[in-house]
């Protein structure tokens, strides 16, 4: 029975005369003391759509797109000066989706924008909380995502996995240590972010008495050179050299060079309240703008080295230097402010998270006064703020790399957490970020989604979550990243690893190490990611502080030494105690991923063994290369099969095959796993590229809908919904709606009736591989390009066909190690002698991703004017002086002979019309793989 305002305007202090209220249910035009009812009784559990229009002369309420009240008024004025007050605290109703317009709306506008703006009839299901969306409701996701409510249910909470087939995902791991856990410090108690004050001790017993600690902080003091606050010790350090900065705690790279200015002169003005002149009138401009890079990246290291060595004399000086820093960037809080909420269009300009973390650590040193400046100036800068991939529903493709780049919004968070101006929600979203990219990013098996090593796990924000009450990196799902997959694509000698973007020693996971400090798995990892901190021969590398991105700071704080360091430690030690940990605990000697596709496989878990990987690649990805059905082959000691480097590529670039010429669409879409065997003489697995040649991805509004769903991929299908809805349905990794970027657009490209490879290794005496390509585009003659990427120090030694029915190849190097690539004749090759002619090592340069060329080395041999390529090839590797294999191909090519060593393995092919070769294994001793 009470008036319940549901909009006014404010001006200069008062409210304006003519607005509209709610009375007993029903919406009214108030002018002074005149009141116009609509007549219109508002239903209870319903939406209505209202439109207030205020002009010069007249206020008009439209509901439901229909006009009911026009009050001609004198008090009416255009525009309003202050501010637009929507509802009361006592408004019996729930308002969404509210728009203020700068111009009278028309009937045709309330009836055009109630078509399309009509909320559901359900206010209890609008006010749910909208799944992995913090702080959201469901009806403010489904406007953002253009998904029904309906829809939403496709993507339950990441925490009920568990109910859909899969791990709990917060199930805890082996040998986790769940006293490393603590809970956050309480508000105004610093350091917090990534340790607190009882861990100091500990830290500078490490930093004198642990090897990689110590190596590390030697490394950053010497960096710190270009921090001090006297110019001499800036400029004089070239005349000393290593062996003295060593005897001063110094590790000094001068290989690596001294580059950019003078920083602790501008530490020294910043401290007196003055803006260097070098930096002024940049600070709302990039980095690279005025060198301001080496300013924010050197900071928090002065900070951390002012508390763990107890100086009070720099550490007055950095907070000084810090207020002014955070009073210049303040001069445009329109740029960094609440009011801006994208957070990679500040933290590039602010220098990542330096300020957060430089006010954690130089905190003792500060005054109140001081601590209010800097507090309230991250609360505002951090306000509100979102990124790419933060807030979007739990399912593919939305796990971008972006989401940790930006992460640092979350230290910057943690920095001032349960201060002033702390963002609560926005931490809490950052949180359930970060949850999102360890379950969606990679699978409970370990595989990742994004193209390695264009991205990586980044486990350095699990540290953060560690001492803040979130032991994500303790969780099974997590662990496995490192325990299964990293495990799986290792070459048998332990020092390279094939990932998706290269064959490279793995990216530095130092947190894992952490919080697993006694598996042989993951300390291997770490100690090969780590080679050059043990090889006294060698300076280690500085730290880059030139780039937009920041260094690891923390990472050294949780760098123990390998299992049982000594002084004079050898890494391969840890490699040997890797192998017999894998060999007694029998390890399996195949990993296998369905979600990503791919499978990798060893003869054993010796340093000389066979290894082959085959990857189907299931899930389209980010940063991927167009390489369906791809393989890498290793043997004695190196790789036959290479992976060049680039952060996405051309399938010339990759073991696969070129249809006249063509290879897969670009960004292409999934594989198709079709089968996989995995038995003790052999492991196989098939994969169907059909897709892939067919299509190209596309951008939204061209080409059409992307039809397939992941599940397709798939031999076991997930239970989760949304692994049925089609890739054209799925969240745009960018934006998050429905359906909106290049995962769910394709176009067509170079279409095939089918593109099968079927790959395995026979654990024989000598191990071999086995590659059956079943290939048709249409009905006509086509070339076939089959290729194989080399490296470098590989020759091509001689080139035969056997009786007309083997094509042998020879590969060798020059340490006396060898490959046979034996491909034998089918029916629908008539004959090997022109594939013969065509088998050449060539030598070629791309120009890629980041515009620069890359080399590449590749054997190609081509088969032309075929209709239907039926292509069984065997891979045998040997050293000079050792027996050749003897093959014997049946008169109908349906099977292969392999006499070698005194073993025999037959290989048969069962080729099937329209479709893939089934291949059968048997061995001497009668067993078969089928």
């Amino acid at each position: 029975t009470v008036w319940r305002t549901m909009f006014s305007i404010v001006n200069e202090g008062r409210r304006e005369n003519v607005d509209l209220a709610q009375r007993f249910n029903r919406p009214h035009v108030r002018e002074k003391l005149a009141v116009d009812d609509s007549g219109y009784t508002m239903n209870s559990n319903a939406w209505n759509h209202i439109m207030f229009v205020r002009s010069a002369g007249k206020a008009e309420l439209y509901i439901d797109g229909l006009p009911l009240v026009s009050r001609n008024t004198t008090l009416v004025k255009d525009g309003f000066e202050k501010s637009v007050m929507l509802g009361s605290a006592n408004l019996d109703c729930h308002i969404s989706h509210i728009s203020v317009y700068d111009r009278a709306l028309t009937l045709e506008d309330a009836a055009r924008i109630c078509k399309y703006q009509r909320e559901p009839k359900d206010p209890k299901l609008y006010f749910k909380w909208a799944p992995d969306v913090f702080g959201a409701v469901a009806g403010e996701v489904c406007v953002q995502t253009h998904y029904t409510f309906e829809e939403l249910n496709n993507f339950p909470r990441i925490k009920h996995w568990g109910k859909f087939g899969l791990p709990d995902p917060a199930k805890q791991a082996e040998n986790f240590n769940p006293s490393l856990v603590r809970e956050s410090a309480p508000p105004g108690v610093h350091p917090r972010v990534v340790f607190v004050e009882s861990d100091i001790p500990d830290i500078r017993r490490r930093i004198k008495e642990d090897m990689i600690a110590s190596k590390e902080w030697s490394l950053i003091k010497g960096r710190l050179l270009q921090a001090t606050p006297n110019m001499a010790d800036w400029m004089d350090i070239n005349k000393k050299g290593y062996a003295d900065h060593l005897k001063e705690g110094r590790i000094v790279n001068k290989r690596m060079g001294f580059h950019g200015p003078w920083v602790g002169g501008w530490i020294n003005q910043l401290a007196e309240g003055i803006d260097p002149e070098e930096l002024k009138g940049h600070w709302n401009e990039n980095l690279y703008s005025c060198q301001r890079m080496f300013l924010m990246h050197l900071i928090p290291w002065e900070a951390l080295r002012c508390l763990l060595e107890d100086d009070a004399v720099m550490g007055t000086r950095l907070a000084k230097a810090l207020v002014t820093i955070c009073k210049l960037y303040g001069q445009h809080m329109g740029q960094y402010g609440p009011g801006n909420t994208d957070w990679q269009g500040s933290y590039q300009y602010l220098g990542s998270d330096s300020i957060g973390l430089t006010y954690d650590w130089v905190h003792k040193f500060m005054t109140d006064e001081q601590r209010a400046v800097v507090r309230t100036f991250i609360g505002d800068v951090t306000r509100n703020k979102t990124f790419i991939g933060l807030d979007q529903v739990s399912a593919l493709p939305c796990t971008t790399n972006w989401m940790i780049l930006h992460m640092n919004l979350m230290t910057m968070l943690y920095s001032i957490q349960g201060e002033e101006g702390f963002d609560e929600t926005t931490l809490k979203r950052c949180v359930l970020g970060m949850k999102k990219w360890v379950h969606l990013g990679f699978n409970h098996d370990g595989a990742p989604f994004e193209g390695l090593t264009k991205s990586s796990y980044r486990s350095k924000w699990l540290a953060p979550m560690l001492v803040n009450g979130e032991p994500l990196v303790g969780t099974e799902w997590s662990r496995n990243f490192y325990r299964k997959f990293m495990l799986g694509v290792m070459l048998p000698w332990g020092k390279d690893f094939a990932f998706e973007c290269e064959i490279t020693k793995p990216p530095e996971e130092v947190i894992f190490k952490y919080a697993y400090p006694d598996c042989p798995v993951i300390d291997w990892i770490y100690v090969t990611s780590n080679d050059k901190l043990f090889d006294g021969r060698k300076i280690p590398t500085w730290h880059n502080i030139r780039s937009t991105y920041p260094p690891e700071y923390w990472n050294f704080l949780f760098s123990p030494d390998p299992i049982e360091y000594k002084h004079k430690y050898n890494p391969d030690n840890s490699f040997r105690r890797l192998v017999k940990f894998c060999q007694e605990n029998n390890e399996p000697l195949t990993y296998f991923s369905d979600y990503r596709g791919l499978m990798t496989t060893r003869s054993s878990w010796d340093p000389q063994a066979a290894f082959l990987l085959f990857e189907t690649r299931n899930v389209p990805g980010g940063h991927t290369h167009d390489c369906r059905n791809d393989f890498v082959f290793a043997s004695h000691g190196r790789l036959w099969g290479w992976r060049p480097n680039a952060a996405e590529g051309p399938s010339s670039r990759r073991s696969v095959i070129l249809v006249d010429d063509e290879g897969q669409g670009h960004q292409c879409v999934q594989g198709r796993t079709v089968k996989f065997v995995d038995h003790e003489k052999a492991t196989f697995m098939v994969g169907d590229a059909t897709w892939a040649y067919s299509f190209r991805q596309s951008k939204y509004g061209m080409g059409r809908p992307f039809h397939l769903t992941p599940n397709m991929s798939r031999l076991e299908k997930s239970q989760l919904p949304w692994m049925d809805m089609p890739w054209g349905d799925l969240p745009s990794w960018k934006t998050g709606e429905k359906g909106g970027d290049r995962h769910s657009w394709i176009e067509d490209h170079n279409p095939v009736e089918y593109a099968y490879r079927t790959a395995g290794l026979v654990r024989a005496t000598s191990p071999y591989a086995v590659i059956v390509d079943d290939f048709k585009k249409d009905a006509e003659a086509h070339s076939y390009k089959w290729l194989l990427q080399l490296t470098e120090d590989v020759e091509l030694k001689s080139k035969e066909v056997i009786d007309g029915k083997v094509l042998a190849i020879h590969l060798t190097d020059k340490k006396g190690r060898n490959l046979m690539i034996a491909m034998l004749k089918s029916d629908q090759i008539e004959s090997l002698e022109p594939a013969m002619e065509t088998a050449m090592y060539e030598t070629l340069d791309y120009i890629g991703y980041g515009k620069n060329p890359h080399r590449y080395d590749r054997l190609m041999v081509e088969f032309s004017g075929v209709v239907t390529l039926r292509l069984r090839t065997l891979l045998l590797p040997y050293k000079d002086g050792e027996e050749l294999p003897a093959l014997e191909l049946a008169e109908d090519y349906s099977s292969v002979k392999v006499n070698w060593k005194g073993e025999e393995t037959v290989v048969e092919f069962e080729a099937r019309e329209g479709d893939r070769t089934l291949v059968k294994v048997t061995t001497d001793e009668c067993v078969q793989v089928q």
